[in-house]
């Protein structure tokens, strides 16, 4: 049944040398063509190459390669003799060999190259008949068609025949013909599955191509073209109309109308007549072969149907019957929807001419447009949500609804939670207060010590004073010592009186800010992890008259508001969830925006007047994304709606509102006792920086007190041995005038004295000269000396007393016992700089403003 097919031939042409044209032009217009170096030797033997193609498909897909190479030179580079890269092309005519034509044109260049790559597919059509692979065939046929069809719309201005719109067009029918042809061999050479009905429109459909194509042919035989092309078109005409009646008579028979098939075979049996005129021709001779048998096939069936309609049916044949509507199969494939890959990357994709650039940056401010508009409706949404979201305190609400839902009143609702048992404040605190090793006992052991060396000062004064008024009794006006002159040591030591007496004031007052706050610190000395401390945050003591009944609960209500909260919940989640869609898809579309690039479509459109529509065209990809993130704003309104009315019926549920008063009065106690226990650490702090400055002052008052004992003991120790020496003085003449009035009283005994023998007792008795009674005054009146006046005293210089007067006018009498070189006792340079102003760093002055912050939160 296979028929031959009629083949294009393919055009020749002359070698081209592209190198030097493309190198002359390039240097000149971009100052360098070494970069496309390259690009133009494989340009240039893909033109080589493409000369010597074959008729098989490594030809095809040289032509196509080249072919694709010229459309990307001619978006980049002019190719002309008038400022382009100047190249003259020169073809033969496919059907007259002998004539050529030459041109400088890039387009002829162009057509060339077509017509001969839909030769070629036309040859690999008829290849692929003979191996019996009609699928390939098929789409070859078509393919040529498609270039031919393209060649007649874009090159109007034929330089040859062959290139004729009247020849490419016939042409164009010729290979339709062939593709439908070969469809239908391929449903007659199948499986029989196949109803007659669609074969006979097929067959009538390839006569109909078939006949278009010998008209056309006609035109163009005057062209050059064969004319035994004509008749062979007008043979297969007449060939497939028979077809198309044989498969139409087997339909009617199959439906039983005998009359209508006889009808329809006695055509196919004409038709079949028709033969072909040049004998001898190889095709022809084989389409003879074909038709001769296939009228053998017609002949018979249509004796059997007059035979049986003879005998069986008697069915009227008519005159006229419909008729038969043609179905094509075959259409041209356009030259850019033919899924050849052998076009490589472009050679010279560097090259990007000005105008191209201007657009792109036009289409880069669209695109930035297009992402600021998408940023702007996602931003308003974002907003609204998270305001609407902050408004319902969502969805940490949700979780305080879940505890007071579930709360009785008797304990905090969220009292599973060990994280928030007591305040890190208050443990803060607690750790602080318990590390601290200040101790007030230290303070009251140093100032018990001081009373009792106040009371030894006064004592030893007394007994002085008393032991100088004795004597003074006893000897009268003979007692030269001066009188106690202990003024400065007592006023000291009532100074220190008056100090203590002051501290003491302030250490009331100082205790007094503790006394207050004496159970809380108590816990907190105990440390963070003591029990006692967790038990007084973690089990507080319920109001009784807020406590709640199990019994008021209605659970059936409760129930619907743990509903509505799931509900919400839900929601919540849904609404972060188109937040975070609307976020990624336009990460993505951002991502996309910027990884486009549309210059090699700009190029292939540069030749448009208009570029909007591309533009337009190219900003469509983008829609998807738009839309989706359209989608997440339309959606997020009426959620934000729904959540409004639930959150309103969830606030007004009778056990959400008791629950809350309930919980905001706890929580309330909870905020005063922690507020009681940091109160009760300020007034620690205070108190602790006082007891700081007690014990720093009650230490140096303490060695105040023993500078002042010294002092005292040196002073009644220097009036004994004053005394001592008066009263052995005293012992000494008294003795001396007992022995003289002995002596006058034996005297007066013995009956007088003689001059004689008064001469003579004045040799053996000299009385002892009587030191002058002023002398004697001015011995006894050195008094030992005294301390500094308390004015005087300072723990940064010391004190330093004169040392006393050497006694005048008495041989042999010793000077007072060692006070004159007594040093007094040096200070502790410890305390030298206490803080100016504290009473504690002034111990023999009280200073007020010790304790007045102290006094001022007492």
């Amino acid at each position: 049944m296979k028929t031959p097919v009629i083949t294009i031939p393919l055009k020749k042409t002359e070698e081209v040398d592209w190198s030097k044209p493309l190198q002359s032009y390039l240097a000149r217009v971009y100052g360098s063509s070494d970069e496309y170096h390259e690009g133009i030797t494989t340009f240039n033997k893909l033109r080589s190459d493409m000369t010597g193609a074959g008729r098989d498909s490594t030809g095809r897909d040289l032509l196509y390669r080249y072919y694709g190479q010229l459309e990307l030179l001619d978006l980049r580079i002019p190719v002309d003799q008038h400022g382009g890269v100047n190249v003259t092309f020169t073809w033969f005519d496919a059907f007259r060999p002998a004539s050529s034509s030459s041109q400088h044109s890039l387009a002829f260049e162009k057509v060339s190259v077509l017509f001969n790559l839909a030769a070629v597919l036309s040859h690999l059509g008829a290849d692929y008949l003979d191996d019996d692979d009609l699928k390939l065939s098929y789409q070859a046929f078509q393919w040529s068609a498609g270039i031919l069809q393209f060649i007649s719309e874009n090159f109007l201005h034929a330089p040859s025949n062959d290139l004729h719109q009247d020849t490419i067009k016939a042409l164009t029918k010729l290979m339709l013909a062939q593709a439908q042809e070969v469809f239908v061999l391929r449903l007659l050479l199948g499986d029989s599955q196949t109803k007659p009905s669609l074969l006979a429109r097929l067959a009538k459909s390839c006569s109909v191509f078939y006949g278009l194509a010998k008209d056309g042919l006609d035109e163009v035989s005057s062209k050059g073209v064969d004319v035994k092309w004509s008749a062979f078109a007008k043979l297969k005409t007449k060939h497939y109309l028979s077809v198309a009646h044989y498969y139409q008579a087997l339909n009617s028979k199959a439906s039983g109308k005998y009359g209508v098939a006889i009808f329809h075979a006695r055509e196919a049996r004409d038709d079949s007549k028709e033969k072909a005129v040049f004998l001898g021709v190889e095709m022809f001779t084989k389409l003879n072969a074909v038709t001769k048998k296939w009228a053998e096939t017609v002949k018979n069936e249509l004796t059997e149907l007059e035979k049986d309609n003879d005998y069986i049916y008697h069915d009227v044949i008519p005159t006229t019957v419909p008729e038969i509507k043609p179905m094509d199969s075959a259409a041209p494939v356009p030259l850019n929807k033919q899924n050849v890959a052998v076009v490589t990357t472009d050679l010279f994709e560097k090259i990007v001419p000005m105008a191209v650039h201007e657009q792109e940056s036009y289409y880069s401010e669209e695109k930035a447009k297009l992402l600021r508009n998408e940023s702007g409706k996602i931003t308003v949404a974002d907003e609204e949500l998270e305001s609407v979201l902050e408004f319902l305190r969502l969805p940490k609400s949700l979780a305080d609804i879940r505890e007071l839902l579930r709360w009785n009143g008797s304990s905090p609702p969220d009292d599973d939670d060990d994280d928030e048992e007591v305040d890190p404040r208050v443990l803060s605190v607690s750790l602080e207060v318990s590390s601290s090793r200040l101790d007030s006992s230290s303070v009251s052991n140093t100032r018990s010590q001081i009373y009792p060396i106040l009371q030894n000062c006064d004592t030893l004064l007394d007994n002085e004073e008393k032991t100088f008024t004795s004597n003074k009794t006893q000897y009268g006006s003979g007692w030269s010592q001066t009188p106690s002159d202990s003024f400065s040591l007592k006023e000291e030591i009532a100074r220190i009186k008056k100090s203590l007496a002051d501290a003491a004031s302030s250490d009331q007052k100082l205790l007094q800010l503790i006394d207050e706050y004496q159970s809380e610190l108590d816990v907190l000395k105990l440390g963070p992890q003591s029990q006692r401390l967790k038990d007084v945050f973690t089990k507080p003591k319920p109001a009784d008259s807020q406590s709640v009944s199990l019994v008021d609960l209605d659970d059936s209500t409760i129930v619907k508001t743990k509903a509505k909260v799931e509900q919400v919940d839900s929601k919540v989640q849904e609404l972060y969830y188109l937040k975070k869609e609307r976020q990624n898809t336009y990460n993505d579309l951002k991502e996309l925006v910027h990884k486009d690039d549309i210059s090699n479509i700009l190029i292939l459109n540069k030749k448009m007047s208009n570029m909007d529509k591309v533009f337009s065209e190219e900003l469509s990809k983008f829609r998807p994304y738009q839309d989706r993130i359209d989608a997440t704003v339309e959606k997020q309104e009426p959620l934000v709606n729904e959540i409004k009315a639930l959150m309103g019926d969830i606030l007004q549920d009778e056990t959400v509102k008791r629950n809350r008063k309930l919980q905001k009065a706890q929580n309330s106690s909870k905020k005063s006792l922690v507020s009681r226990y940091l109160q009760a650490y300020d007034s620690w702090k205070q108190y602790n920086t006082g007891l700081e400055q007690a014990t720093k002052f009650y230490s140096q008052l303490l060695n105040y007190a023993h500078d002042v004992r010294s002092k005292v003991e040196t002073y009644v120790r220097s009036r004994s041995e004053q005394s001592a020496l008066l009263s052995n003085s005293f012992s000494s003449q008294e003795r001396d005038q007992y022995a003289l009035r002995e002596h006058l009283s034996r005297l007066s005994i013995n009956g007088g004295i003689s001059p004689g023998n008064s001469r003579s007792g004045s040799l053996n008795w000299q009385p002892q000269p009587q030191q002058p009674a002023h002398h004697q005054a001015q011995i006894y009146e050195q008094q030992p000396p005294l301390p500094a006046k308390p004015g005087s005293f300072s723990y940064t210089n010391g004190y330093q007393p004169p040392p006393p007067p050497k006694p005048q006018g008495m041989t042999g009498v010793a000077p007072i016992s060692g006070y004159s070189s007594l040093q007094p006792p040096q200070q502790n340079n410890a305390n030298v700089n206490a803080p100016s102003g504290s009473f504690y760093s002034t111990p023999s002055v009280y200073d007020p403003a010790l304790y007045s912050k102290f006094s001022q939160n007492s």
